[in-house]
């Protein structure tokens, strides 16, 4: 599964990581992000929350940079990679709207984004309050590795 740092290094730039992470130029041709976090310029309690992976990368930068890296700013702004989202509808720590906003900021620039939504689903899919979910993990997994297989052609 993607992590926030590689869909955040897949929608930024492809000098960001130069100097923060691998010290060279890189390109990332798709994300299959489960339960992303997209929308960096929230609140100051969940840039916290949706910023424990990758608040290294931001180490002195200021909160308009931490803004400017949100996979969400990016695809507002006709940038980012074919993308791949999984999300559940009862997920309390990143809600399924990160996706589906992220999702149509994408279809609007002709980015190919596809969602997955997990009805029952809390983070990462596990069942809230039900036996089981519209979308098991496995299942889910499966159609990313399909969408990674498909956009590799």
């Amino acid at each position: 599964r993607s992590t926030p740092k590689s869909l955040l290094l897949g929608f930024a730039p492809c000098d960001f990581g130069v100097e923060r992470v691998y010290h060279t130029l890189f390109t990332v041709r798709g994300s299959v992000p489960l339960s992303p976090p997209t929308n960096m310029s929230a609140t100051p309690a969940e840039r916290e929350r949706y910023g424990i992976g990758v608040a290294h990368l931001f180490a002195g930068c200021d909160e308009a940079a931490f803004q400017r890296y949100s996979p969400l700013w990016w695809a507002e702004n006709g940038h980012g990679v074919p993308t791949l989202t999984a999300a559940g509808d009862r997920d309390t720590l990143v809600p399924s709207a990160n996706s589906e906003d992220l999702c149509r900021a994408l279809a609007a620039h002709g980015i190919r984004c596809d969602l997955l939504c997990s009805h029952g689903g809390g983070h990462c899919l596990e069942p809230i309050d039900c036996e089981q979910v519209s979308l098991p993990l496995p299942l889910a997994l499966e159609k990313m590795a399909a969408f990674i297989l498909e956009e590799d052609k």
